[in-house]
C-alpha cells in the first residue's frame, strides 16, 4: 500500500484538516462552501464525506 495521510508527500490535507472537514460536514455545511478554505475541490470534500478517501482515519469522538 502507498503512504497514507501526511506521510504522503503529495497530499494536500493532513489528518487535522480531515477532522475539521468532517466536523463542518456534521453541522450541515456544504462541501463546496469550505472546500476553498482547504484549497481542495468540493468533490474532494465529498469523497471524504462518502468514505472514498481518508476512510482509514478514525472518526473523532464528539466533545461533550
Amino acid at each position: 500500500p502507498g503512504l497514507r495521510g501526511s506521510d504522503n508527500p503529495n497530499v494536500r490535507l493532513d489528518e487535522r484538516a480531515v477532522h475539521e472537514i468532517r466536523a463542518r460536514l456534521a453541522v450541515g455545511q456544504s462541501a463546496e462552501s469550505f472546500g476553498r478554505l482547504f484549497r481542495v475541490t468540493g468533490t474532494t470534500v465529498a469523497n471524504i464525506r462518502d468514505g472514498y478517501t481518508w476512510a482509514w482515519l478514525p472518526m473523532r469522538e464528539a466533545a461533550g
